[in-house]
């Protein structure tokens, strides 16, 4: 049921998932029932009902997911029908319905999986409230989830991104996101208590918020809620005033009165002191505390005690994970820094000088003691930096100056009175001698004045010599220099050289032996399909002989996929542009694919060739409930082309596929065990490279290319893990491979892979138009889909896709090619997107690269079809998108 409704004569609506609508008469007990009838339009739109709302002229509002909104007269047991068109911006927005309701006014709104609606009751007409590219007045979000009215006739909307409200005056609105308070964007119930407040349930928690004050309270899993996360529009104020909210854990119930805030404002303490990292304490004989932080009204700090940390709480006991805490350090911040729940605060190399710090905390009702606590800290500079220490540095300095010049005029006396009687000495003497001196003054200049000339000459040849020994020396290093680069450098020349040589040669080797290999790989398929082909033709052939060469055809056909796509995978490797798609895979839906799969393959083996061979699985239970973050696709490649070269290679005894965890790591490790011939050694390495063929037994020829393993290893590697191998030759071969529980990234877009064991739908009155240039590719897919009953429109190219689909407003279905002439189908995808056409289109395309599906799926395609086109897979993806998905199963036969 998805929901019940009870009108003004105390009935019992009920609304139900994919089985229509329910009337419960009170009174006599009986039920009626209202289901959608395809060729009756009195009837009810559609049997997924999830909205009933009775309005106050006594009409009954339904809402579904899927067909719009019915609007059902009792009295004259008729219905109105409400639906999406394209082509009328006056209709219904969207046809999934999330509510509908009635204001005091009596107008109608209905929220949808595209935005809200208001109704015109006169005209039948919708205006729609979008949520575009700006929505700054806006509503803002695409889902409308819950529509509330308050006492003061505020219309409130919540959507999938945030709270809006209604502003009838301007026809805007206004929006409260995490950003103004809320706990979460999404908000999923909106319910009133009557005394001016909200009670919203979201994505992330359940959120009060009153009206008059615009001010948000938030609660949480630990106030008591069932989880953080709610289901929406599950919410109920009953009868006698308590509110009831449904989440993914159960139900929380509770009368809103009893929700009161802590109003008592919490002290606030100091509780610890680090100096240096180190605790410090008063019984530590500390020149820093005397008596505990606590108590301390200030503290005072060396310079070399650079780092300090202080500890603080509010003594609030309930909810304290939810304390709050604020801190200044006056002199040093700007203002106060709010921390949120931390309660310590670091400062690392302070200036010496006063501060105060200065802290305060709230309660877990965000009641504030704005007094808080403080703690005068001082740092002192070291004592070559203290005033005494400098006064006194002036101080010597200013007595050793004064000193030295009364030293020094003393001497100047002393030497001044010996002077005075040498001068009186020697002046006689040089009276003597003055004449002499001068004419040896005159020898004496002539001779200075050759000897300057010499000396000059001689360091100019000097500076000459030293120049040009420095360049001989300079140029002599130079050489050896060179010498040596270029004999390293011809040796390390030689030797890629030889290395190179030795690579090419072994390189067009194994590519000689890849093309021969391949060669015959594809002739040997290639033959078994024309050789049977022909036989085909044969009149007088038995009718088991035919499905048995029509079996041969497949399975060869089949065999030149794989190669093809091996080839294919190895290139995207070589050249770096492999793309994963991440996705959440559970590890039981791997294994039992591949279980099934080679189950059946064994049986096929013992069959054909006679072989006894076991395969079995041997994972723990909860290993395999493990759900990890991979590429699903490539996980169940490697798996299958182990076990695939496990049965090659094993002719009797068993074939083991196993899992377990890494201790201590995030990681699963699977190994394939077989008891086949085994491996030499010296080619344990070797089977991991390109074109690799390891082939012992001459006896038994296995086919394949030598690509299979080096895929393995480089996909392994490509997910995150690696793999090893042991074997002995005779006994057999373990391969081992790891992967991550979790690859950080985003993860990938993918097409859902469905399920194609379903053939021959239905497809009567479905018109379906086919997009395809190429004649033959066409017919056969007109065949299966006639073969169904469809009615089916050809178009050559893009263009007449266009054409066809401004003429013809009846088609259901698009398959188109991708490669045409004029207009390829990405071209075509978007001009019908122009013109408004919302129909299915399904890509169909030759393209086996891995990446394909992906890149389609971004382009807006709603299937993708891989050629061949196999007929199962035609089928269901034509009946997914045409037939309604209650439908798919009644009108497909298995």
């Amino acid at each position: 049921m998805t929901e019940i409704y009870r009108d003004r004569n105390n009935n019992l609506w009920i609304g139900t998932y994919m089985e229509g609508m329910a009337r419960l008469d009170w009174e006599t007990k009986r039920y009626t029932f209202y289901k959608h009838v395809p060729d009756n339009p009195n009837s009810i739109a559609g049997n997924n009902v999830w909205t009933i709302l009775e309005d106050t002229q006594g009409t009954i509002w339904i809402g579904t997911m899927g067909n719009g909104v019915d609007k059902y007269d009792k009295n004259t047991n008729t219905y109105v029908h409400h639906r999406n068109d394209p082509k009328d911006p006056a209709s219904l927005s969207n046809n999934d319905v999330f509510i509908v309701f009635e204001d005091n006014i009596g107008q109608i709104w209905v929220g949808t999986r595209n935005g809200l609606c208001l109704l015109n009751r006169n005209t039948g007409r919708f205006t729609r409230f979008m949520s575009g590219s700006s929505t700054e007045n806006g509503i803002y979000g695409g889902w409308v989830y819950d529509i509330y009215q308050d006492q003061f006739e505020n219309l409130w909307i919540g959507t999938d991104q945030a709270l809006n409200l209604y502003l009838p005056e301007s026809n805007s609105f206004e929006h409260f996101q995490e950003k103004d308070g809320l706990r979460g964007n999404a908000i999923l119930g909106i319910a009133g208590d009557g005394k001016n407040n909200l009670w919203i349930s979201t994505n992330k928690g359940l959120c009060r918020f009153n009206i008059p004050e615009r001010k948000f309270r938030n609660f949480d899993v630990a106030d008591g809620l069932q989880s953080n996360e709610f289901n929406y529009t599950s919410k109920l104020l009953s009868s006698a005033g308590k509110l009831y909210f449904g989440g993914k854990n159960g139900m929380n119930v509770f009368n809103p009165d009893s929700i009161r805030d802590n109003l008592k404002i919490p002290p606030v303490y100091f509780t610890k002191l680090f100096v240096l990292n180190m605790p410090v304490g008063p019984q530590q004989n500390s020149s820093v505390l005397s008596r505990h932080i606590s108590f301390e009204k200030s503290i005072t700090l060396r310079h070399r005690q650079s780092v300090v940390t202080l500890e603080f709480a509010a003594l609030n006991y309930s909810n304290p994970e939810k304390n709050q805490y604020a801190y200044w350090l006056e002199g040093f911040d700007t203002g106060w820094n709010y921390i949120g729940n931390k309660h310590e605060v670091t400062y690392t190399n302070l200036n010496p000088g006063r501060y105060l710090l200065r802290v305060k905390g709230s309660n877990n009702d965000g009641i504030w003691n704005e007094e808080g606590t403080a703690l005068q800290i001082f740092v002192l500079p070291p004592w070559w930096k203290s005033w005494w220490f400098q006064t006194i540095l002036c101080f010597v300095v200013v007595g050793l100056v004064w000193l030295a010049l009364y030293i020094r005029v003393s001497i100047f006396k002393n030497q001044k009175k010996k002077l005075m009687v040498l001068v009186k000495e020697r002046t006689f003497q040089l009276e003597e001698v003055a004449v002499t001196l001068e004419e040896k003054q005159e020898e004496i200049n002539s001779q200075n004045e050759e000897l300057m000339t010499q000396k000059d000459e001689l360091e100019n040849a000097n500076s000459i010599l030293i120049e040009q020994k420095q360049q001989i020396l300079d140029q002599n290093a130079e050489l050896d220099r060179h010498r040596n680069q270029l004999e390293s450098l011809v040796e390390e020349r030689t030797r890629e050289l030889i290395e190179a040589k030795e690579k090419a040669e072994e390189s067009d080797r194994l590519k000689s032996s890849f093309l021969a290999n391949l060669s015959h790989e594809i002739r040997t398929p290639l033959n078994a399909i024309l050789g049977f082909s022909s036989l085909l033709g044969d009149k007088d052939l038995r009718e088991h002989e035919r499905e048995e060469y029509s079996a041969i055809i497949q399975h060869s056909s089949n065999t030149l996929l794989e190669l093809i796509s091996d080839i294919l995978d190895i290139s995207k490797i070589e050249a770096g542009q492999m793309e994963l798609d991440l996705t959440e895979v559970y590890l039981k839906d791997v294994i039992d694919e591949l279980t099934g799969m080679f189950e059946v393959l064994m049986k096929r083996e013992e069959l054909s060739s006679n072989r006894q061979v076991q395969f079995r699985v041997v994972i723990a239970d909860e290993i395999l409930k493990t759900q990890l973050v991979t590429d699903k696709l490539r996980l169940e490649q490697i798996l299958s082309n182990l076990i695939g070269n496990a049965i090659k290679f094993t002719r009797k005894g068993y074939i083991e596929l196993g899992c377990t965890s890494v201790p201590n790591e995030k990681r699963l490790e699977f190994y394939v065990k077989d008891t086949g011939i085994g491996i030499k050694e010296e080619h344990l390495q070797l089977i991991f490279e390109r074109f690799r063929k390891v082939e012992e037994d001459k006896t038994y020829l296995q086919r394949g290319t030598g690509l299979g393993l080096a895929i393995t290893s480089q996909l392994v590697s490509l997910l995150g893990g690696t793999i090893r191998v042991s074997s002995r030759v005779g006994e057999g071969s373990v391969f081992y491979f790891t992967i991550p529980l979790i690859k950080p990234g985003s993860t990938g877009t993918s097409f859902p892979k469905e399920n194609f064991n379903l053939v021959l739908p239905d497809l009567k009155d479905c018109r379906i138009l086919v997009a395809e240039d190429d004649l033959s590719n066409f017919h056969y897919i007109e065949k299966l889909l006639k073969k169904a009953n469809a009615n089916v429109i050809h178009a050559e190219n893009g263009r007449q896709v266009i054409q066809i689909m401004q003429g013809i407003h009846d088609i259901q279905l698009i398959l188109m090619d991708i490669k045409m002439p004029e207009m390829d189908g990405i071209e075509t995808l978007k001009e019908l997107k122009k013109l408004n056409i919302q129909i299915p289109v399904v890509a169909q395309t030759a393209y086996a690269l891995a990446d394909e599906a992906v890149k389609l799926k971004k382009e807006g395609f709603a299937g993708y079809l891989s050629k061949p086109i196999q007929m199962e897979q035609l089928y269901f993806i034509v009946a997914s998108n045409i037939l309604p998905r209650g439908d798919i199963s009644s009108k497909i036969e298995n």
